[in-house]
């Protein structure tokens, strides 16, 4: 990592503000979390945080936000957990839409249960399918036009 990009414990703790009772990151995130160069590695603010002042995490397990916060860097707020409990406990925000992006409801018999668990709108499933018929069609049509 570029030197410009390396900062010091003093200067990681200077990017943390009291959001509640969590210690939020206010400088460079990625995919929400905290994210510094430190020591010339890059590192996630909420486990370099966490080594530095409770310890090494366990190896195999990850930490978990039980604030759900994951810009928190507050060790009280981080438990070693496995992979496969942390993402149990985790909130998925596909599983609280109860409509689509179109609005149409994702229950009953518009609620098209796929591999994994994904949930799919059966209106809009139509709707796409008919425009993907559509634009096939228009490409046959066109293929055979240039061929006479």
């Amino acid at each position: 990592m570029p030197a410009w990009n390396a900062l010091t414990m003093d200067q990681i703790l200077d990017r943390l503000y009291l959001d509640g009772d969590c210690l939020t990151y206010s400088g460079c995130l990625s995919n929400g979390y905290g994210k510094v160069g430190y020591k010339g590695k890059s590192h996630r603010v909420h486990r370099l945080l966490y080594e530095e002042f409770v310890g090494p995490v366990p190896a195999g397990l990850d930490l978990d936000h039980i604030c759900r916060n994951r810009a928190c860097a507050n060790v009280e707020h981080l438990e070693p957990v496995t992979r496969a409990e942390n993402l149990n406990r985790g909130i998925s925000l596909n599983r609280m839409k109860t409509h689509c992006p179109e609005g149409h409801p994702l229950s009953g018999d518009n609620l098209k249960l796929e591999a994994g668990n994904r949930r799919r709108c059966v209106t809009c499933n139509r709707k796409y399918k008919r425009l993907w018929e559509a634009a096939k069609s228009a490409r046959l049509k066109e293929t055979d036009g240039d061929a006479g």
